[in-house]
């Protein structure tokens, strides 16, 4: 990743992504090495909050860390995401004003000099340069009716976006890059945007090699709760009715539930990313979530996908229909594992 035109040298570097699964903070990973390299001098400090912060603080143990308040917005067990999220409209604005306080505390009390936001659409100053990771330039209505109400979000976002000194979108430049209307709109962009090319933890490994069993089948879960219990729930009884060997990354610590599944199937909270990056390339088969950041990591390893998005996630059936029309994936809906075997 280049770092792109910042207008100075930073001294102490803040670095937060959002918690809405975990695939902001993974993306992190390209960006903070990125920050090592460019800055070796810079004091780089973390913040993020949930399941996200967790993971950080394991990857990047000698790094200060910081609890910012979450969201707290849960994801339906329905499909009906995109009202759920209108309704929830006032939590997440005062949530947004709640972590723009907290963060010029934070600068004032660390002098910050560089805050590099993914997603936290809080995270601007006056007080210090920041910057504004994202690819959501443009959100997609889940039929007719929510067409005003996405105009809307989608004004909203952009006002947001040229808070920010910098917006770097995770993306190739040129249509339709990995993200497709997502990261490439109709009409006149914010002047203080930047595309960088996918990010992902992967792309700084020199070498993928395969593991020592490649499985039939290699299931990455992740995404918000109660979307991810459910897809996992709905995957282990799929894999129980075949014959295929698989690996299963379930996206949290409490795998208790799954200690005595027959010995072809290995269920795992996580894995090392040259691990993670083997299954992805080399399994016959990868079930996954067709959020943003997974299609960034199959960009770096490769791989034979089968996406599943999230119920109601209007973002993540365009990626998945879109990487179908491009030749690199298959896709179905989450209903359907009841009826279909991988």
């Amino acid at each position: 990743m280049e770092i792109l035109r910042l207008p100075l040298r930073p001294e102490k570097i803040l670095v937060a992504p959002l918690n809405w699964g975990l695939g902001h903070a993974t993306r992190c990973v390209a960006v903070i090495r990125a920050l090592q390299e460019a800055f070796p001098e810079a004091e780089i400090l973390l913040a993020s909050d949930g399941t996200a912060g967790k993971w950080l603080t394991q990857r990047f143990p000698h790094l200060q860390y910081y609890e910012i308040p979450g969201y707290k917005v849960r994801y339906p067990a329905s499909d009906r995401l995109v009202w759920k999220m209108a309704r929830s409209a006032p939590r997440l604005s005062a949530a947004i004003r709640k972590e723009h306080q907290w963060l010029n505390s934070i600068i004032r009390q660390q002098h910050i000099d560089l805050v590099i936001s993914d997603n936290r659409y809080g995270l601007w100053s006056r007080n210090c340069c920041s910057v504004l990771i994202t690819h959501q330039l443009q959100l997609l209505p889940a039929g007719r009716a929510s067409r005003p109400l996405m105009w809307l979000a989608t004004r909203i976002i952009r006002r947001f976006i040229r808070r920010f000194d910098q917006c770097w979108v995770p993306d190739f430049a040129e249509y339709p890059g990995l993200a497709g209307i997502l990261s490439h709109p109709p009409g006149r962009l914010p002047q203080n945007l930047r595309y960088v090319g996918p990010l992902s933890r992967f792309g700084i490994l020199s070498q993928i090699t395969p593991p020592s069993e490649v499985p039939d089948v290699f299931c990455v879960i992740s995404g918000p709760e109660p979307q991810r219990s459910i897809l996992l729930s709905k995957v282990i009884q799929n894999l129980l009715t075949t014959a295929a060997t698989a690996v299963v990354v379930a996206g949290t610590d409490d795998i208790s539930a799954y200690r005595d599944l027959p010995f072809r199937i290995t269920v795992y909270p996580d894995l090392p990313d040259h691990l993670m990056a083997g299954y992805l390339k080399f399994s016959i088969r990868v079930i996954s979530r067709s959020g943003y950041s997974t299609i960034m990591d199959l960009h770096f390893t490769g791989g034979n996908p089968l996406f599943i998005p999230t119920p109601g996630q209007t973002e993540q059936e365009y990626l998945a229909k879109l990487h179908k029309q491009l030749g690199k994936a298959e896709w179905i809906r989450q209903r359907e594992l009841d009826q279909r075997m991988f």
